[in-house]
């Protein structure tokens, strides 16, 4: 992530969206989401204020009308 050269502040805001689970690591699909979300900032892309659903990785995905 470091090797991006993206500021430190965009790349917390990177990892507070790609840790679905709020667990404070990152793990493989949460990584891979990371990368495409330094990817686009990369191409000059802004960040979501919040993860759209359609990037949430699938094993974090809630069925729908379950509960919290």
């Amino acid at each position: 992530m470091v090797s991006s050269n993206l500021p430190s502040s965009v790349l917390g805001r990177i990892w507070q969206l790609s840790d679905v689970d709020r667990d404070g690591m990152l793990d493989a699909e949460e990584f891979a989401l990371a990368g495409h979300l330094i990817g686009a900032k990369l191409e000059g892309r802004g960040l979501p204020a919040d993860l759209p659903p359609r990037l949430v990785p699938p094993s974090k995905r809630r069925p729908k009308g379950s509960a919290e």
